[in-house]
């Protein structure tokens, strides 16, 4: 079941990175790229870095998962 679940979560971040790597090359201003460049980053990565954590499930995997995704969050 987690696999599944670690599957699911790996390819909504990949799908996520590609839909705004998609939006950087498509929008017309810069601001928008920028803000597509962000979503891509917390987000995608984000869910990544959740179905990683999922696959391995280790209690020090969650914890480095955890310190990545607030890193993530405080640096956008």
């Amino acid at each position: 079941m987690t696999t599944l679940l670690a599957c699911l979560f790996l390819l909504a971040g990949a799908s996520v990175s590609l839909l705004a790597a998609i939006g950087v090359l498509r929008l017309p201003d810069f601001f928008m790229r920028m803000h597509a460049a962000t979503k891509a980053g917390v987000a995608g990565c984000g869910l990544v870095l959740i179905g990683v954590a999922l696959a391995d499930g280790s209690a020090a995997t969650w914890a480095k998962v955890s310190i990545a995704l607030v890193f993530l969050l405080l640096t956008t």
